[in-house]
């Protein structure tokens, strides 16, 4: 019974938090006013700069498994390296 009882009140809130109301009426007032232009086609900028400040979402610490000093570096700051062999 008690079952039942709170079946119906579910589907009761349900149905009620469904409906909608109507909407009230626009008071009617002052004419608003609009102006009207014309559409155009124009080239738009393929490119966008903007200043800011760039920060890596993840960051690695690089240390060798072997304690060698280095002899040679590869690559200068600002260079695009990838994995393997240089």
């Amino acid at each position: 019974m008690k079952v039942v009882v709170g079946v119906i009140l579910v589907a009761g809130s349900i149905a009620a938090a469904c409906t909608s109301k109507p909407r009230a009426a626009v008071p009617e007032g002052a004419p608003v006013t609009v102006s009207l232009g014309r559409a155009e086609f124009t080239e738009l900028a393929t490119q966008f700069e903007a200043g800011g400040v760039v920060r890596a979402r993840a960051t690695a610490l690089i240390a060798s498994r072997v304690a060698t000093p280095i002899t040679e570096v590869h690559v200068r700051v600002g260079d695009r390296v990838r994995r393997g062999p240089p």
